[in-house]
């Protein structure tokens, strides 16, 4: 049974303390497979006391945050709340305007979708209506803010900027190999930074990776590109290990030098995107318009996946220049937080809006109670990796599925193959394997490869041709409308972008040693970074499987150690073939 933890505070209550957050504990699960379709008043009705608090809370001026791990009805919830809110205020007759933020296409995609299967949604959408609301990404929102063409940003998708970003950081790294410059500053440089610099120790990849979360999250996001800043500034967990002012300053010479790739390919990143957005958001025709141009409220989905620059837009948004009032509802699961690589202790949704009091949504919707049990050791397995500031969203769980649902469920496996065209091979079994004993259509599976190669053009033909059937990439604008896919089409995706959707089943491609975590080319400095991503990965790829779970990995790279504690809880099974 639902349990109320504590009284929601009034609108007067809130009038004198703006900086509290309204906490309901949620421990039953609501949400069925065809939930989305209900009617409204259904909806509304099945649900229990203290999810409709959040949904129908009177409290306009003090932010609701949602805590809960993947699958626990977060997303549900938000849009339910905008529909309410707007339906109230169209009863009232009151101008009412609000914007609803995402990370990915694809997830602002659905969202949309799913709220305008609600009978008034023609009106709430058209921007002339005196209540409306606005789905967008928070990277196209600041492009337009700004006025730059979002086909200048390098950006567009999670998958093509990582990629985007490494080959122009890759360059700029061998470019300073190559001239002896790292060699030249050995004597400088402290030792766990030098060797990250050497090839023999640390793959190029890993060390790219490393640079790019160093300019975009402590560079850029927590010292507004001053050197004096980053002085500072202490290297975090898991990050690039960067000790000493000679440290910071031939970093911060990389830094300079990326920036001058970008602007020498006409390109800006999403970093780039997002601080000039917020210089004007600061600024003073901003803050006299916003007054009228600002939005009544703001919703958030995904607030995990938002680093520390994106995070900091939302404030700027209200209609509140003194920003007193904090008319904000978002969720998050900081298990899926793989943006910041575990430092949560400056973000914007830990910080901005004093003592944090959380909505906990416990209890797993979503998943089966075998892979719900998955997902919480994978959690738990990574709670080194986030050292003091792992949040476990699997604290309590109670589980609800009908027996119906339960039959459907089936316990994780993990299938070994002496090789990866073996693996790649059986995709066509396990695809029609699920569609036999779930009754679905195969585009209610999504394929995730950790295997980078089989997300390009010629590794989407090789699964089409596996498969016999079209095999869509989630990877470009282009495909992440997922509601015009035909029913036999299977979905292909990276790890990057899949955060936010769910489908019946799931098969993880490449979850072996040497991909999840990667091993080869990693030092000792290295290792927590790679570890800490791949537990990040593999806990947001599993935890989009409602009733089927499958992993394929290539027994010769040998057996990920992050399903270790997995494997020894029972939680997984092993086929070697």
């Amino acid at each position: 049974e639902l349990q109320q933890k504590f009284e929601v505070p009034s609108e007067e209550k809130h009038a004198k303390d703006t900086s509290a957050l309204v906490q309901i504990r949620a421990n039953t699960a609501v949400e069925r497979d065809d939930f989305i379709f209900w009617p409204y008043a259904k909806q509304m009705d099945s649900l229990t006391s203290a999810q409709r608090s959040v949904v129908e809370s009177a409290v306009l001026n003090a932010p609701i945050r949602i805590d809960g791990a993947a699958g626990t009805g977060k997303t549900m919830s938000l849009i339910m709340r905008a529909y309410h809110l707007l339906l109230d205020m169209k009863r009232q007759s009151k101008s009412y305007k609000i914007i609803f933020l995402a990370h990915s296409i694809s997830t602002c995609q659905r969202n949309r979708s799913v709220f305008e299967l609600y009978p008034e949604s023609d009106y709430f959408m058209n921007p002339d209506s005196p209540q409306h609301i606005i789905f967008e990404t928070l990277l196209s929102f600041c492009a337009e803010f700004v006025n730059i063409p979002l086909d200048i940003v390098v950006e567009k998708d999670a998958g093509d900027a990582k990629t985007y970003q490494l080959l122009l950081i890759e360059g700029i790294v061998q470019e300073a190999k190559r001239s002896n410059e790292i060699r030249t500053l050995r004597h400088l440089l402290s030792p766990e930074l030098y060797d990250l610099f050497d090839e023999e120790k640390t793959a190029t990849n890993v060390l790219c990776a490393m640079l790019q979360h160093e300019f975009s999250i402590q560079i850029k996001g927590r010292t507004d590109c001053l050197i004096d800043s980053y002085y500072d500034l202490p290297p975090i967990p898991n990050g690039l290990p960067c000790k000493s002012k000679a440290d910071k300053e031939f970093i911060f010479s990389l830094f300079c030098r990326y920036q001058d790739a970008l602007r020498s390919t006409g390109s800006f990143d999403v970093d780039d995107i997002t601080l000039e957005a917020l210089s004007h958001l600061n600024a003073p025709v901003w803050r006299r318009n916003r007054i009228e141009a600002g939005y009544d409220y703001i919703i958030a989905d995904e607030m995990h996946l938002f680093n520390i620059n994106e995070q900091s837009i939302f404030h700027y948004l209200t209609r509140d220049p003194g920003q007193k009032d904090i008319p904000i509802c978002f969720a998050l699961d900081r298990s899926q937080a793989i943006g910041d690589r575990g430092d949560v202790s400056n973000d914007y949704a830990e910080t901005a809006f004093g003592k944090v009091v959380r909505n906990n949504y416990n209890t797993v919707f979503r998943n089966s109670p075998q892979i719900e049990r998955l997902c919480a050791s994978i959690a738990a397995s990574g709670t080194l990796m986030f050292h003091e500031h792992f949040v476990d969203p699997y604290c309590k769980t109670h589980c609800v599925f009908t027996q119906e649902e339960e039959e459907k469920s089936t316990q994780p496996i993990l299938h070994l193959y002496n090789n990866d065209e073996d693996m790649v091979a059986s995709l066509r079994n396990h695809v029609d394997n699920i569609v036999h004993h779930l009754q679905c259509k195969p585009s209610e599976i999504v394929i995730i490869s950790f295997e980078p190669t089989l997300l390009s053009d010629k590794g989407v033909e090789t699964i089409s041709s596996i498969l016999h059937r079209q095999c869509v990439l989630l990877d470009t604008n282009q495909t992440n409308q997922l509601h015009l896919l035909k029913g036999g089409d299977v979905i292909l995706s990276s790890p990057y972008a899949i955060n936010g959707l769910e489908f019946k089943a799931v098969i993880l491609v490449g979850v072996d040693e040497g991909r999840v975590p990667q091993t080869s080319g990693t030092s000792d400095i290295s290792e927590h970074f790679i570890k800490y991503s791949a537990f990040n990965l593999l806990y947001l790829a599993a935890s989009r499987a409602k009733y089927e779970l499958i992993m394929l990995g290539n027994n010769l790279k040998g057996r990920s150690s992050c399903l270790d504690h997995s494997i020894a809880s029972g939680y997984i099974s092993i086929e070697s073939h």
